[in-house]
């Protein structure tokens, strides 16, 4: 079993205060092709050999990160209010006509990782507009819209946003391998 403990010295020295684990940059229409959450795990499971975190809760809430930013940030799209399937079609219809658009679909989605303490620290952000955090307080469930936000909530120790909303601030408890909790 694994136990919350300070991160070894080497880690520790190797991040610095502010240095990223890693830094990952992705155009738009590459993050809304291609999943890139499983792919950044699998970097920062060689970077932090000697530690684990919940790879699933992280993936998830990756995922729902890295897909706000792209498709609410950098596309300047807003979610349909309801789940009914001519309002996701809608949405559907309204990426692919601006990821038609390269200056939109070149937009970056950017994702760093950094390990502190006890703690793995993930930033994604995007070159959008931003939004007003505190509307996201508490999302409706029964719309389409705030699902990520809320699953994200869910998934991680904190959620926190900055930069007008254009950076969404996630942390998960970092624990050592073979330690007993």
């Amino acid at each position: 079993m694994a136990t919350r403990g300070p991160l070894p010295q080497d880690l520790t020295r190797h991040c610095g205060d502010n240095a990223p684990l890693l830094r990952y940059r992705v155009t738009t229409k590459r993050a809304l092709s291609r999943p890139a959450a499983p792919a950044l795990l699998r970097a920062l499971r060689r970077r932090l050999p000697a530690l684990c975190f919940d790879t699933e809760a992280v993936e998830t809430a990756l995922h729902e990160a890295i897909s706000n930013a792209a498709i609410h940030g950098n596309l300047g799209l807003t979610a349909a209010g309801n789940r009914s399937t001519s309002a996701i079609d809608t949405l559907a219809s309204e990426i692919e006509d601006r990821l038609r658009r390269a200056a939109l679909a070149q937009r970056l989605v950017t994702i760093e990782a950094t390990a502190r303490e006890n703690c793995l620290l993930v930033t994604v952000s995007d070159e959008g507009r931003g939004f007003a955090a505190e509307l996201t307080a508490a999302p409706d469930r029964s719309l389409a819209h705030g699902r990520g936000i809320m699953l994200m909530r869910k998934l991680s120790a904190s959620v926190d946003y900055r930069d007008g909303g254009r950076t969404v601030c996630l942390s998960f408890p970092l624990y050592k391998i073979g330690v007993s909790r």
